[in-house]
Parts: C-alpha cells; sequence; structure tokens
C-alpha cells in the first residue's frame, strides 16, 4: 500500500514538473515515505493508546520527543514492521510509565547529565537515506540539540509536574538510544555515513 501511494504521488510530482532531477525525485520519494510511516503509525498508536486510557499521555510525548529529534536525528529502523514494534513499545510504555513513576532530582540530574554528553558525543547521528554532508550544519544541529536538553533538563528538575518531568527525560533518554552507534550496530545499519559519502565523492 505504501509503495503504491508514494509512487503515484512522485509520478504525478514528475509528470507536472521538469524541473526536479532524479535525485530531486528519490530525494521527494524518500519524504514521502517517512511521511506516510509517520501518519500511519501515528494512528496505529493512537487507535492502542485510546483503548488503554493514554492517548493525552501519548500525543503529549511524542511533541515533547519531536523537539529534540528535529535537531539530534538518530535512526529509523530497517524495515516498517520493525519500526513499528519498537517504536510503539518505547513510547506507549513510556507514556504509561511517566503517569506514575516517581524519580528523585538527583537520579534525574545524573541521567541528563550523561545524556547531554552523549548528545554532545553524538549528535546529530544521520541516516544511510539522509546523511548529514554539511559540516556546518552538523555543528549548528549539535549546539542547537545541546540547547533543547539543557532546556528540557531545567523545566524538568523544577516543574512540580511530575508527568511533564517524566515526559522531559524519557524524550531525552529515548533520544539517546536512536543516536548511539550501538544502536545502529544492533540494527545493522551504518553509523556516520556522512563520511562515507565524502570518501564516495573522492572515489
Amino acid at each position: 500500500m505504501k509503495t503504491i501511494v508514494v509512487n503515484k504521488l512522485v509520478m504525478f510530482i514528475e509528470n507536472n514538473s521538469s524541473s526536479y532531477s532524479k535525485t530531486d525525485l528519490e530525494k521527494i520519494k524518500y519524504g514521502l515515505e517517512a511521511t506516510y510511516l509517520t501518519i500511519v503509525k501515528a494512528i496505529i498508536f493512537m487507535i492502542v493508546c485510546f483503548f488503554l486510557g493514554l492517548l493525552k499521555e501519548f500525543i503529549f510525548l511524542t511533541i515533547i520527543f519531536s523537539g529534540i529529534r528535529l535537531f539530534a536525528f538518530g535512526l529509523h529502523a530497517p524495515n516498517s514492521f520493525v519500526c513499528l514494534i519498537l517504536s510503539g513499545f518505547v513510547f506507549i510504555f513510556a507514556s504509561y510509565l511517566s503517569t506514575f513513576m516517581i524519580i528523585e532530582t538527583p537520579i534525574k540530574i545524573i541521567f541528563f547529565v550523561i545524556c547531554i554528553i552523549l548528545l554532545l558525543l553524538y549528535a546529530p547521528a544521520d541516516t544511510h537515506k539522509r546523511p548529514l554532508i554539511h559540516k556546518k550544519k552538523r555543528r549548528i544541529y549539535k549546539i542547537l540539540s545541546f540547547f533543547v536538553s539543557i532546556v528540557y533538563c531545567f523545566i524538568s528538575l523544577v516543574t512540580k509536574n511530575n508527568f511533564l518531568s517524566n515526559c522531559l527525560l524519557f524524550s531525552v533518554i529515548i533520544e539517546i538510544l536512536l543516536i548511539m552507534p550501538i544502536s545502529y550496530k544492533l540494527l545493522n545499519l551504518p553509523y556516520n555515513n556522512y563520511k562515507k559519502y565524502k570518501r564516495g565523492n573522492r572515489e
């Protein structure tokens, strides 16, 4: 179904505009695939969370997570099924934990310090379909990731809303799991793809 929808959209764009190169169309196709999968996953997860009584919590966590994911990037599962299972389990479980889990402030500080260090080391983490080849952009994304994580840390530590505090912490932890080299290795995905892209250009 995904292939049919995406291919028809790409074909429509190609037939109605001659300004796009093959490379441009590939980028558009990748973006459409990502958008399609995101919409389908969101619908499935929201239905599940509705019946679990976690719909608002799930939406809230997803929005907060998007704030750090936007700049730190991170891996994408090798196929739609793996993505659905892994992301569904992680986000629904994290939404559930956020509703009742009490984490002492010193523990939160430790987690945030570790996460911020790892963000500085590994963010942004690209994918083979979307290599971050520009050094300046990578630096900007790293700075923005650091800034967002600091803001999340500050709000999480000062807010009296335990659910909000947990969502902020879990969002950063989830993002760290998505940018760690070990995560790429476990899913058999290439890491630091911009380096391979540069080598390919020189060769």
